[in-house]
């Protein structure tokens, strides 16, 4: 049962990460004209990316903070139920 928490956690987390980097690609690709009118205001392309990193890390920080919130109930109810990665309650 351990080993299956854990896998199962695993596969949560790289979906995760896929669904966080597909959506952060149909971000930019839907939003190409507004870079590109940047890009033609005189904007720098070093700017425009630095602007794209830094929302993505808010956002990353914010899915951080709502994630650690969202763990401490569940890891509360999962325990409660018995389950745990390391078989200690």
């Amino acid at each position: 049962m351990r080993l299956a928490v854990r896998m199962a956690s695993l596969l949560a987390f790289f979906i995760g990460a896929v669904i966080a980097f597909y959506t952060m690609r149909y971000s930019v690709s839907t939003r190409a004209r507004e870079f590109s009118l940047l890009l033609c205001l005189g904007e720098s392309r070093r700017n425009v990316g630095t602007f794209l990193m830094a929302e993505a890390a808010m956002l990353g920080a914010f899915g951080t903070v709502v994630g650690l919130i969202a763990a401490f109930p569940a890891t509360s109810a999962l325990l409660a139920a018995g389950i745990s990665t390391n078989g200690r309650y």
